[in-house]
């Protein structure tokens, strides 16, 4: 099987594909971050239906926590005079907006735009930030949250300044 060359300007394309399909679960993370209540949905720790329809729902555990049942984020492995892995830079943005989304209730902001008037919350959005806010800090003190989950879990934070004032 003898296969063609890409032509010309299909070429000048392949580099920026490549890049968007880094990690097609964060990707799709990203897109459902668009539609907020299917992200909610898709991440509310307490599943979906009622009686005998009811789903659970492990997604943030498998997502946000380390261990036996939790995703095996890719890594970038170089290879040369030894063998080099680390954590791909691009890992886990997809995943920061849609719990931005979901714990929010409106899609992520864009880089520099202020946040609208905080709240209120839907419970399902609330078990999704509490949820977030507990697997991530269990036992880590709040010290090990991944960079690309840093600034979408300071703006679904911030959307929660009135909620966190009236606990006070």
């Amino acid at each position: 099987d003898v296969q063609e060359r890409p032509s010309a300007a299909n070429r000048r394309e392949l580099p920026r594909i490549a890049r968007m399909m880094t990690d097609a679960v964060d990707g799709i993370l990203g897109v459902m971050s668009k539609n907020p209540d299917a992200a909610t949905a898709f991440l509310d720790p307490d599943g979906n239906g009622t009686g005998a329809d009811h789903v659970g729902n492990d997604h943030l555990k498998y997502l946000l926590g380390s261990g036996e049942d939790s995703r095996e984020w890719p890594k970038n492995t170089i290879t040369g005079f030894g063998v080099t892995s680390f954590d791909d830079p691009t890992s886990k943005m997809g995943l920061g907006l849609a719990l931005e989304a979901a714990a929010t209730g409106h899609e992520p902001l864009q880089e520099g735009e202020p946040g609208g008037k905080p709240g209120p919350h839907t419970a399902a959005q609330a078990r999704v930030m509490q949820d977030t806010i507990e697997i991530l800090d269990d036992g880590a003190g709040g010290d090990k949250v991944d960079a690309n989950l840093r600034k979408p879990l300071g703006h679904a934070m911030a959307d929660y300044v009135v909620d966190n004032h009236n606990i006070l």
